[in-house]
């Protein structure tokens, strides 16, 4: 016959803990926060800051995480009994940008909720979205849209801002195109002729604006389409010749 569980079987062990001292503690009602700051990308080891100092409450701490956040004690390194909190590893912002647990004073009872937001650096370079096989009417009239380019960063901020341009690569007549530096809308600057050239090919970069800035860059061919815009040759018949 299997035995019912308990209440208290039901309840977590680290939760089960933190109440037990809350009982012990009675006088315990206020509630104290500790928020830190880092930037991403640091070392393993380094330095974000002292719950202690941050909310005036003093070790040693029973640290509470929640029990199904298994990467936080291992992302964050904390010591029970100064308090101070250290990167368990190098952190990436676009991995985890927030942490958050109890930190529970044994000696006082006091619960200190701790949380730690990671800044973001420009450690990510613009992705272009999609592949592009644009085609184009020869003699169309100038200023008209090619194809709309779509680019994305990780990062967050100015450092996700981009902006395009067009590359001069000679030979190309990447000359035969503008773009719209913000929305990366290709346009024609000129009127294309596919007799001069039947594919031209433009290479677009795209710049964050990070510091320092990262970019990336993507070669497009343009499929020039036939226009007749250019008359027949005059058709010229000849006789045979009679030799009498």
């Amino acid at each position: 016959m299997s035995r019912r569980n308990s209440r208290t079987d039901m309840v977590p062990p680290c939760t089960f803990l933190v109440c037990l001292l809350l009982l012990l503690h009675p006088a315990n009602s206020q509630s104290h926060e500790a928020t830190f700051q880092t930037e991403e990308g640091q070392a393993e080891g380094t330095y974000i800051g002292n719950i202690v100092e941050a909310s005036g409450i003093t070790g040693p701490f029973y640290l509470s995480p929640d029990p199904s956040d298994t990467q936080l004690l291992q992302h964050l390194s904390i010591d029970e009994h100064t308090g101070v909190i250290r990167s368990g590893l190098s952190l990436d912002r676009e991995t985890r940008d927030f942490y958050e647990l109890l930190a529970v004073s044994t000696s006082q009872g006091q619960v200190v909720t701790v949380k730690v937001q990671v800044t973001d650096i420009n450690d990510n370079a613009p992705e272009f979205v999609g592949s592009y096989t644009p085609s184009l009417t020869e003699a169309a009239p100038i200023g008209t849209s090619v194809f709309q380019l779509t680019a994305q960063d990780r990062d967050i901020g100015v450092n996700a801002e981009i902006t395009f341009s067009i590359l001069s690569t000679p030979g190309t007549h990447s000359d035969w195109f503008n773009v719209d530096p913000a929305s990366g809308l290709i346009m024609t600057r000129v009127i294309v002729d596919r007799e001069i050239d039947p594919s031209p090919r433009i290479t677009i970069d795209a710049t964050d604006h990070g510091t320092p800035a990262m970019s990336t860059t993507i070669q497009v061919t343009v499929t020039l389409l036939d226009f007749n815009d250019n008359e027949p040759l005059d058709q010229v018949f000849y006789s045979p010749l009679c030799v009498c």
